[in-house]
């Protein structure tokens, strides 16, 4: 798992962009960078509480006083699952926002657009994730080929690398047959913690595809 927050491009980029184009995808980035913070403190304290757990039990089986505390470690777990679910499911919903306006922006570079602005990139929309299960068109495919020769080979790879893995992880909830809804909102009848689901694969996958994006984005922008 890759839960580290994605490198940011520096320096000088963007030039031809409204500001508000590059303020907006250095927001959704360090955005999407908080979230996967949150959740990895999330996840390691869910790790910790389920080990917790374990050993209460193993000092029962050889005192048979450990109730209390197994019970409490117990209840400690159901919590700490809950907030780490929340917080995946915000993780991937920030990601699939910098994956989307990311890849908008490269592909309006590459119609040659002489000057970027924000009126048609929609960059305060952030989608639901379930959306992305019904229309999959939602997040667009590697906006650059990979024989184009303002890309050296290196950045053309990950990239499309990285849009497989979107996909990839696409397909997992529909082999668990998981409502995508379920990455919206807690469902009753869904007992399973989503990280199980496939939302964790989801929410790196899209946010390796925005991060990716958005150095391409950048070096395109640089080079030029």
């Amino acid at each position: 798992m890759n839960l580290l927050p994605r490198e940011l491009p520096t320096g000088r980029w963007g030039e031809q962009f409204d500001v508000d184009v590059v303020d907006g995808l250095l927001e959704a980035a360090m955005t999407a960078n908080d979230c996967v913070q949150a959740f990895a403190a999330a996840h390691h304290a869910e790790f910790a509480s389920n080990q917790q757990i374990h050993d209460a039990e193993l000092v029962g089986e050889r005192t048979g006083s450990a109730g209390v505390r197994a019970a409490s470690a117990s209840e400690r777990y159901s919590a700490i699952t809950d907030y780490a679910d929340a917080l995946l499911r915000l993780w991937a919903r920030q990601a699939l926002h910098l994956a989307r306006i990311a890849a908008a922006v490269a592909h309006t570079l590459h119609t040659g657009d002489a000057r970027i602005g924000a009126d048609n990139l929609r960059l305060a929309d952030v989608a639901a994730v379930s959306t992305l299960y019904v229309t999959p068109h939602l997040l667009a495919a590697p906006p650059f080929p990979a024989d184009n020769p303002s890309l050296d080979a290196p950045t053309a790879a990950s990239l499309a690398a990285a849009h497989q893995r979107v996909s990839a992880a696409l397909r997992v909830a529909g082999e668990h047959n998981t409502p995508p809804h379920v990455f919206d909102a807690d469902l009753p009848d869904i007992k399973e913690s989503i990280t199980a689901l496939g939302l964790l694969d989801l929410a790196e996958a899209l946010h390796d595809y925005g991060a990716h994006a958005l150095w391409l984005v950048a070096t395109h922008t640089v080079a030029r």
